[in-house]
């Protein structure tokens, strides 16, 4: 089967003329974007504007047909562009940024490869592939998925790391900066599993700092890293440790549900860490930064079957506590079994690097790989994981002084406690319009609650006692 893909833009939305030639009467399915990051309807943002076949539900169509021309477009796409919008198609007068998923209509082939020919007259620019005039080569529908793709008149180029940027005002850094960052991280993770990698790495940075809007964020795909600066109150330190999480998802292996995303995340944040920083500043890290969240976290004692997909997309709190979970489960596997985890972890990496088809790991898998007597005491079962040290520190045992289900699932506030800060700051009972939140020695929240905006602490009289490691 051969796929081809021309693009064009057109100012500020692009038209994708597909088609499909089918020599053998394959019978498979051809698929519309769907669900990415849990945003729903993504087939809805497409816009058919020529076909000789019909999408009878609107996301799939099953045929075996010879030849199939597509042309379409993208419609009601978001016109702010923050964190969650980047789960979507996003077409300006600047840039235009999709991925694979979100963006292209595609044949699932069912793990067999398909030929592709991508063309293009304007600057496009393809993970894994580069600047794309015109191309050729084979590709497995789960790769092609994950492909990042960029059409942008800024860009700069360093060794095997393209940059494609747009800034509204003057950028918080230097695209030179990250590029060269970047590159530095990147074959540092190479000299780490011993790995050599010609491939192009894509990274796309869009500043936009807003007052109104305080984030940063983003997605790791195949070779490629798309990410959003919507702050002033972030730091460089924050931005690359950022770019370093995302980039390394392209080593750690992919894991097949939410129960396991300890591993996808936690490992990464670990090793993102663990490859590219001094071991004061490591240490620092665990100290001030995952120890004392993990132990915070009310959510830690749960069963590892909290961690779905969903409750990870409408719980922050259960979002963070696999990224907390994995870099401690990981540091506590390295305190017990030394260089023997470090090899067995570099050996599952490198087998995996080199595969066209990834494996998606389970936890059963990952229990033989890392042998531990422990493991579904710890993951499985949430048991707090023991961390070997000489020192201890305290902190506020967190308070929230309600319902924290009810604030992350359903926006709404219950069972208010009189003696909370929380009730001290005027928060009520009954629903809230926003919340954030962030931590240091405690939480520290605002809830938009009738139009009024109210900060508040889950400071207690009672502390929790957490490991501290020596420099």
């Amino acid at each position: 089967m051969k796929v081809t893909y021309n693009f064009s833009r057109h100012k500020t939305n692009i038209i994708i003329n597909m088609i499909i030639f089918n020599p053998q009467q394959e019978t498979f399915i051809l698929r519309l974007p769907t669900e990415y990051g849990g945003e729903h309807n993504l087939q809805n943002e497409i816009k058919i504007l020529e076909t000789n076949v019909d999408f009878y539900d609107k996301i799939t169509i099953r045929t075996n047909k010879k030849n199939i021309t597509i042309k379409y477009t993208f419609q009601k796409l978001p016109k702010k562009l923050d964190e969650r919008t980047q789960m979507h198609v996003i077409c300006n007068s600047c840039y235009c940024d999709f991925n694979g998923q979100n963006g292209l209509i595609i044949p699932d082939m069912q793990n067999k490869k398909f030929h592709i020919i991508m063309t293009c007259t304007n600057n496009l620019f393809v993970s894994g592939l580069g600047k794309v005039v015109n191309c050729s080569y084979t590709e497995y529908t789960s790769l092609l998925l994950k492909r990042l793709f960029i059409f942008s008149d800024n860009f700069i180029e360093y060794k095997n790391i393209i940059l494609t940027y747009c800034s509204k005002n003057k950028p918080l850094l230097k695209p030179e900066e990250i590029i060269h960052f970047a590159s530095n991280s990147w074959n540092k993770f190479l000299k780490f599993f011993d790995l050599i990698d010609k491939h192009i790495f894509l990274i796309n940075y869009y500043d936009e700092r807003l007052s109104h809007i305080q984030s940063i964020g983003g997605s790791g795909l195949y070779y490629g890293l798309d990410f959003i600066v919507q702050t002033n109150h972030v730091n460089k330190k924050h931005i690359f440790t950022y770019i370093n999480h995302e980039m390394y998802h392209h080593f750690n292996p992919s894991t097949k549900s939410g129960h396991e995303t300890w591993f996808n995340e936690g490992f990464t944040e670990f090793f993102c860490r663990y490859c590219i920083m001094s071991s004061k500043d490591f240490t620092y890290e665990i100290n001030n930064k995952f120890l004392p969240q993990y132990y915070a976290n009310p959510y830690k004692n749960m069963n590892d079957r909290i961690m779905t997909y969903n409750n990870f997309w409408k719980n922050r709190l259960i979002q963070e506590l696999p990224y907390q979970k994995g870099f401690i489960y990981a540091l506590y596997l390295l305190q017990t079994y030394k260089s023997k985890f470090i090899n067995s972890y570099k050996n599952l990496c490198r087998k995996e690097y080199c595969k066209n088809l990834k494996t998606y790991y389970t936890n059963e898998m990952l229990k033989n790989i890392f042998n531990d007597d422990y493991f579904n005491d710890y993951i499985i079962r949430g048991k707090i994981i023991p961390i070997i040290t000489e020192k201890t520190i305290s902190i506020n045992k967190p308070f929230f002084g309600f319902d924290i289900d009810t604030l992350f699932f359903d926006k709404t506030i219950k069972n208010i406690d009189k003696n909370s800060d929380a009730y001290q700051q005027g928060v009520k009972n009954g629903k809230i319009d926003a919340y954030d939140l962030y931590f240091e020695k405690c939480y520290h929240i605002t809830i938009i609650q009738n139009k009024k905006k109210i900060k508040f602490t889950t400071k207690s009289n009672e502390t929790i006692y957490i490991p501290y490691l020596s420099s």
